[in-house]
């Protein structure tokens, strides 16, 4: 049942005989795609970002079904080529929202976490771009390079730059653990043909891991 615990409502379990000081727990699982509960769980990614965007950003959502997806100002085209994206790679994913944060930060840490890049359009909606769609034939460029500059909200650009700028060595700290405020692992990847030092790290905290 529901229980107004202001500002929110709140999930609530009625015992049928008192419990005394028994550990209660459930298991939760997510949001569905009908705020009944029925409709299947939200898991694509993709979906995922909608739906937080079109029910508690660009709405506040209370009670009753679910506000129009079509609330949160995604590009239709760039959101549908995202989803299927995730879909062909059998991708999921569980974002928590544990702690006041903005909208913007919440968008840009969900994009870094997949190396998804979000773009305003002429029209004034966030498009989005996955960094690692498939070549359609085998391409390799020695050097220079052509390099990607790290942008939040904003147009995909590309400078030109030679081999010195790269990176040779990426730390990412992964397996959220919200209880703790920590990262659990970190994965390492490094380009052992490059001889210098140059070091960079990012936190994926929107993965499908977490704790």
């Amino acid at each position: 049942m529901w229980t107004r615990i202001p500002p929110r409502p709140r999930s609530s379990i009625t015992c049928a005989a008192d419990q005394g000081s028994a550990v209660l727990t459930a298991d939760v699982y997510g949001v569905s795609y009908n705020a009944d509960g029925t409709g299947g769980l939200v898991k694509n990614p993709a979906d995922q970002l909608q739906h937080f965007f079109a029910n508690f950003v660009y709405n506040d959502w209370q009670s009753g079904a679910w506000f129009p997806l079509q609330a949160a100002p995604f590009d239709a085209a760039a959101l549908s080529a995202l989803q299927t994206f995730f879909n062909t790679r059998g991708l999921t994913a569980a974002i928590q929202v544990l702690s006041q944060t903005t909208a913007l930060d919440l968008l840009d840490a969900f994009c870094l976490s997949w190396e998804i890049r979000n773009y305003w359009t002429r029209l004034g909606c966030v498009g989005f771009l996955a960094e690692d769609r498939p070549l359609p034939s085998t391409l390799y460029i020695d050097s220079p390079w052509w390099r990607g500059e790290l942008s939040q909200i904003g147009p995909v650009s590309f400078s030109y730059d030679s081999d010195e700028a790269l990176i040779d060595r990426v730390t990412a700290d992964h397996i959220y653990c919200a209880a703790q405020s920590r990262f659990c692992a970190q994965m390492e990847v490094r380009d052992v043909s490059i001889d210098r030092q140059a070091v960079d790290s990012i936190q994926l905290r929107y993965l499908k891991a977490a704790i």
